[in-house]
């Protein structure tokens, strides 16, 4: 999916294509929630327009962290974060459900904040 550039209509939620992105499907109750459009990428620039950045759990972590470095993540994870934007990272050390459903629960949060409600 093309990441949803200058959508004001809903809520814009990039999940961090990671070489070694640990259940892909994770994400899956995401894309079902009104008003949140879920996209995944690997370039940067394509995570910028983004509402909320994810990310995801890794199979084989340090190998992901040093393409992150190489790949420039660094500066657009810091600024996402700086603009005070929220940041979801994923650790496989909790059950999968508690993740998701925390998941959820940041995404409908900043849902209720794009919206006013």
């Amino acid at each position: 999916m093309r990441p949803p550039f200058n959508r004001k209509d809903c809520l814009t939620v990039c999940v961090v294509g990671l070489p070694y992105l640990s259940n892909f499907t994770d994400f899956t109750a995401l894309e079902n929630v009104p008003g949140v459009v879920v996209y995944y990428t690997r370039r940067p620039e394509e995570a910028r327009a983004a509402d909320v950045l994810i990310l995801p759990g890794s199979k084989n972590t340090i190998p992901d962290l040093l393409w992150l470095r190489k790949n420039d993540w660094e500066p657009v994870i810091e600024s996402h974060a700086a603009a005070g934007k929220p940041l979801v990272g994923i650790m496989r050390r909790l059950p999968d459900v508690w993740e998701v459903r925390y998941a959820i629960h940041i995404i409908r949060r900043a849902t209720l904040n794009l919206y006013g409600a």
